[in-house]
């Protein structure tokens, strides 16, 4: 989410990278825009290479305190880590001597393996030692860390530890962590409490299936009534959490007993076979012994039989934990948690896909929870008033599945047209309404509209990038117009500028225009007053927009209140 109205005189003309005609950014615009949308993945027009060249360029031009406090609201408003931490290592060349530089290390700090990643890009790119800012700031973050987050970021599996750090930044130890970095210098602080290590204590020292599945479900249970598992975590374990549901209880000692015969049968058996005098020859496949072959038919046979008897048994001793499936919908629900968390609004998306898939008795309760979670996220859509056309971009360098800038203009365009009862409208090659009922469930509707421009859908527009086409196929006289897109037209080779005065002449109507670019690839389609250039995919996109109408700085004022 970031916004700058870029007013025509400001900007050029120039070539995007779909080949077709835009306008430039402001170098602050753009760099936004990449902090704001970048995964430092590849994408459809540009590497994570180049994506990150773009950014040391453009942190070479722009002021190094607009830098370092757009950075931080990155990191701590948008939840955007790799891209952050590029631009933390990469700008301590540019802040040497600054009286903020300390700060900004500690600010930009909000996990302690934000360090570890600052530290590594740093000493990838540089071969002098770690500025005194740096350490400083990072050594004032550790105070912001109790033993548990210590615990949990150790990364003792990384090249780079946590203890690395400490014995290069030397923090001074506060009342919440001073034993934890006692026991980290020593190599005994453990992470007991995550869900990572409680899950795979549940795992050991086992007797059979029945009880690993149940100290699984104890362990998830123990997690999740007390909390200590982080909202990130429980979306992307919710399949797991939803099969522990399922146990046989404690007090069943008959069914475990019976269980452990016939798992002793079972193993029995295939001794047999792995026994008989030809089974050395198996591997030379010698299978064409008749009676080698009826004899291993035969164990088979019983083997099958015994575990259809284990099946039998635990289908019929199978309980089904509904106080673990009520915690953890409850937990899902937890509005304070959701806004904490800094969750993407497509890690709910992902989840109720995943969730959708299974079969389970508390399927339905947890996808109407991840409805709830998603809406809750989004609360603050804004509420427009007058008449709102949401344009989404089908074409084929937006991608597919819920991740994809496909996905994101599906979820961003179904929040705000619900909420506004807006229209809607997907372009490729050429441009088309849909037609949507806002009665159903958020999901729904985003799942309704991925369908679409594929062999799945009832609407078909091609798979080019024609923004001309928008202003042709529209056919009111709105008040705003949304668009979602990676902001790359070609078709025609030029810019909508024409097309949109046409249509503004055509119905009369002067428009307000949300060009939210989903990329951040650097160019513009609509450098026109009224015109509000954001770009991000987080629910806080939302915040700006509320004011935009009335404060066409809403997002420049939003970075210089932050603080470093």
């Amino acid at each position: 989410m970031a916004k700058f109205n870029v007013s025509s005189a400001k900007v050029g003309l120039t070539e995007n990278l779909a080949g077709g005609q835009a306008f430039t950014e402001s170098p602050e615009l753009e760099f936004i825009s990449i902090l704001l949308t970048s995964f430092v993945e590849d994408q459809y027009y540009r590497s994570a290479e180049k994506t990150l060249e773009q950014l040391v360029k453009l942190i070479d031009t722009c002021s190094p305190e607009f830098v370092a406090k757009t950075a931080v609201y990155a990191r701590t408003e948008f939840g955007m880590r790799s891209i952050s931490h590029a631009v933390a290592a990469e700008l301590a060349k540019h802040i040497s001597g600054k009286d903020w530089a300390k700060r900004f290390y500690s600010r930009i700090v909000h996990r302690p393996d934000d360090m570890l990643e600052i530290l590594a890009y740093f000493r990838a790119k540089n071969s002098e030692k770690l500025p005194n800012a740096m350490k400083s700031g990072f050594s004032t973050a550790f105070s912001k860390f109790d033993s548990y987050q210590l615990a949990k970021y150790r990364g003792e599996k990384r090249d780079l530890k946590l203890v690395d750090l400490v014995n290069l930044v030397h923090p001074v130890p506060s009342d919440k962590n001073r034993e934890a970095l006692a026991q980290l210098i020593k190599g005994e602080l453990k992470s007991t409490q995550t869900w990572e290590s409680m899950i795979s204590k549940a795992g050991q020292d086992v007797e059979n299936g029945a009880e690993l599945a149940d100290n699984k479900r104890k362990a998830w249970k123990e997690l999740i009534l007390s909390k200590k598992i982080g909202y990130f975590a429980l979306l992307r374990n919710l399949r797991n959490i939803a099969q522990a549901c399922y146990y046989v209880p404690d007090d069943n000692s008959k069914i475990n007993e019976a269980v452990g015969k016939i798992d002793a049968a079972v193993q029995e058996q295939r001794d047999k076979i792995q026994n008989h005098e030809l089974y050395q020859f198996i591997s030379k496949k010698d299978w064409l012994n008749s009676k080698f072959i009826k004899f291993v038919d035969y164990y088979e046979q019983k083997i099958h039989r015994l575990q259809e008897q284990k099946k039998n048994l635990f289908e019929n001793s199978i309980e089904f934990d509904f106080e673990l499936l009520d915690a953890t919908c409850n937990l899902l629900e937890n509005e304070k948690l959701i806004k904490k968390s800094l969750i993407l609004p497509f890690r709910f998306t992902t989840a109720i896909g995943e969730i959708d898939k299974i079969s389970n008795e508390g399927k339905s309760k947890i996808l109407l929870s991840l409805n709830k979670a998603l809406d809750i996220s989004c609360s603050n859509i804004p509420d427009f008033s007058g008449k709102t056309l949401v344009v989404a971009d089908f074409s084929g360098s937006m991608g597919s599945g819920f991740k994809s800038y496909k996905g994101q203009a599906c979820l961003l365009g179904a929040i705000l047209a619900k909420k506004n009862n807006a229209d809607f409208m997907i372009f490729g090659t050429e441009a088309k309404y849909v037609n949507l009922d806002y009665n159903h469930a958020t999901y729904d509707i985003i799942n309704h509209l991925q369908k679409q421009n594929t062999g799945n859908g009832s609407i078909d527009v091609g798979h080019g990038t024609n923004f001309n086409a928008i202003f042709k196929a529209a056919n009111f006289a709105y008040d705003r117009l949304i668009i979602l897109s990676d902001m790359q037209g070609w078709i025609g080779n030029y810019t909508p500028v024409k097309e949109f005065n046409e249509y503004k002449k055509r119905f009369a109507c002067s428009p307000f225009i949300y060009s939210l670019d989903l990329a951040g690839y650097g160019s513009l389609q609509f450098p026109e007053k009224k015109i509000f250039c954001l770009a991000g995919f987080s629910e806080k996109i939302f915040d700006i927009m509320q004011i935009l109408e009335h404060d066409q700085n809403a997002l420049l004022h939003k970075i210089e209140n932050v603080e470093i």
